[in-house]
C-alpha cells in the first residue's frame, strides 16, 4: 500500500510538472543533498546479514521511489527531505547559483503506518539530521543523527523481550543513532563510500527508558555510475551489539528457556540499483 501511494504520487507530479530536462552528471560526488524539482528515482535494493549466533543468512528486499518537489525539498516514498544548504557544485542549469559552505538537511516521515486486529493503529515514524561538507572536488565527507521508532496502540505481551539481532522485541521501540562517512571520486564513474555508526535501542517509543542495547557498525563499498541515468552501489558492513548485564529477560519459563546470547555480531552485504530521469 505504501509503494502504491508513493507511485501514484510521484506520478501524478510527473504528468504535472513534466520530466527535466537536465540530468545528474557521472560523478556520484557531485549530487546534490536532495534530488533537484523535477527529478525522479527508482531505486531496487536487497540486504543479506548473517548473525553469529544463528549461523544463517536473511534477506531483505526494497524498492524505493524519490521525486524532487522543489530543488530543496524531496519526497522518498512516505519521508519529506528538505536540504537547508547545499555546498554541492551547482548544476549546470544554474551556474549563478551561490555555493554554500555546508550541505544540512533535515529528514523526516514514516516507514509504515496500518492497523492490527491484536495491536490497534500501528505507526513507524523517524527523523535524520545530516551534515555534509565538499573538501575539494573528489572528497564528501558527512555526519548525522537520527530516530527510528515504532509506536503501537495496544502492545502485546511477548514471549521473549529481545529477538535474535537483540533488537527490544516490543511493540513500542526506537533506535537512536550517530553515523559519520565520507565519499571519494576515485575516477569518473566510480566512487568509494565509507561509513561507520554507533546505535542505542530502548523499548519505548521516545528513548526516555532504560538502554536496551547498545551497537556500533561499519561499511565500505562502491558505487559505480556507468550513465547519468543509472547508479550501481554495492557495500559489505559488518557490527555488533550487546544488552545490559542487568538482563531484562524474566525468570526463565517452558517458552523462553533459552534466553537470547549477551552478545551479537554480523557481517553482510547490500546493493541497490537506482534510475533517474
Amino acid at each position: 500500500m505504501r509503494f502504491a501511494w508513493s507511485i501514484g504520487l510521484v506520478l501524478t507530479a510527473v504528468l504535472g510538472c513534466g520530466t527535466p530536462s537536465w540530468r545528474l552528471t557521472t560523478r556520484a560526488v557531485s549530487d546534490p543533498m536532495v534530488l533537484p524539482r523535477g527529478l525522479m528515482s527508482l531505486s531496487v535494493g536487497a540486504s543479506a546479514d548473517r548473525l553469529n549466533t544463528t549461523k544463517r543468512w536473511d534477506w531483505i528486499d526494497q524498492v524505493s521511489l524519490a521525486y524532487g518537489i522543489t530543488d530543496k525539498l524531496e519526497i522518498a516514498n512516505l519521508t519529506l527531505s528538505y536540504a537547508f544548504l547545499d555546498d554541492a557544485p551547482a548544476p549546470e542549469r544554474a551556474p549563478e547559483a551561490q555555493r554554500a559552505r555546508l550541505s544540512v538537511a533535515l529528514r523526516g516521515g514514516v516507514d509504515g503506518f496500518g492497523y492490527s486486529s491484536l495491536q490497534g493503529f500501528v505507526i513507524i515514524p523517524k527523523i535524520s539530521l545530516e551534515i555534509g561538507k565538499h573538501l575539494g572536488d573528489r572528497i564528501y565527507v558527512w555526519g548525522g543523527t537520527g530516530l527510528n521508532a515504532s509506536w503501537v496502540a495496544s502492545p502485546q505481551p511477548r514471549v521473549s523481550l529481545y529477538t535474535a539481532a537483540l533488537w527490544p522485541n516490543a511493540g513500542r521501540q526506537s533506535r537512536v543513532h550517530l553515523a559519520a562517512g565520507g565519499l571519494l571520486q576515485l575516477v569518473d564513474h566510480v566512487a568509494l563510500a565509507a561509513s561507520v555508526g554507533v546505535d542505542e535501542l530502548h523499548a519505548c517509543t521516545v528513548p526516555t527508558c532504560a538502554w536496551a542495547a547498545r551497537g556500533v557498525w561499519a561499511s565500505l563499498g562502491p558505487s559505480i555510475r556507468p550513465r547519468h541515468w543509472l547508479n550501481v552501489a554495492v557495500s559489505g558492513y559488518m557490527g555488533a551489539r550487546t544488552r545490559p548485564l542487568a538482563s531484562l529477560i524474566p525468570e526463565p519459563t517452558p517458552e523462553t528457556a533459552v534466553s537470547p546470547p549477551r552478545n551479537v555480531s554480523w557481517v553482510g552485504v547490500v546493493g541497490a540499483v537506482a534510475l533517474l530521469w
